[in-house]
């Protein structure tokens, strides 16, 4: 069971109760931060993991990668600014991730959808 804390992901072996891999901004493959705050396992195995300071990434099912979403002030299809609070799959096979700042829902191109409440 991977686990999200304030020194990045931690695999737990729950029969044992110990931790059996770490990965964090020192780790190969890298997290963006280390600080995670929300969870979403995919069916392929993959892991979305969202973060305090911002941004998410996708941890590929084998492990070896990860592929990252932040915040670029330059980009107005970016993901929405501050601390991702949720990740979701709906039924439909959208990715939602809900921040501080709003509800996004991640494009087939990579961009992203804000709902900002007003």
């Amino acid at each position: 069971m991977w686990v999200g804390t304030e020194g990045g992901l931690a695999l737990l072996d729950v029969p044992t109760g110990r931790f059996l891999r770490r990965l964090a901004t020192d780790t190969v493959p890298r997290l963006p931060s280390a600080r995670v705050r929300a969870l979403h396992r995919e069916r392929d195995g993959s892991l979305w993991a969202g973060f305090y300071d911002g941004g998410v990434a996708r941890l590929s099912a084998d492990r070896r990668s990860v592929e990252a979403h932040r915040h670029d002030d330059r980009n107005p299809t970016s993901l929405t600014a501050g601390p991702v609070r949720a990740i979701l799959r709906d039924s439909g096979g959208r990715l939602w991730v809900g921040t501080a700042g709003g509800l996004d829902l991640l494009q087939e191109d990579g961009s992203f959808h804000h709902y900002v409440h007003r």
